[in-house]
């Protein structure tokens, strides 16, 4: 690994930081719309409140901390240089 002088991350580092950020940013943009559309949804159905008040029961509850393991693995494998992306089924991809 080349490391540039005065810096604290390599080279290779820094590509891998990138690919995060843009891993981060596409996963961002997905969240995103996908809560824009299920806000406009539980408007017109006068539901938008409930969602405030709402507490996840255990199947989803263990959705989410899967989901949530999943993203952190395909940000820690792309930081890495492992250069893999877990997809939701739980298979690696190759990004690059």
């Amino acid at each position: 690994m080349s490391r540039i002088p005065g810096n604290v991350l390599t080279v290779e580092q820094l590509d891998n930081l990138g690919l995060a950020l843009l891993e981060m940013a596409k996963e961002m943009w997905v969240m995103k719309d996908r809560q824009m559309v299920t806000e406009a949804l539980l408007q017109e159905k006068n539901l938008l409140l409930e969602l405030d008040s709402y507490q996840p029961g255990p199947e989803l509850s263990g959705r989410l901390a899967a989901e949530r393991d999943r993203f952190l693995a395909n940000l820690t494998s792309i930081l890495f240089d492992d250069a893999k992306t877990v997809n939701p089924n739980g298979r690696k991809e190759t990004l690059r």
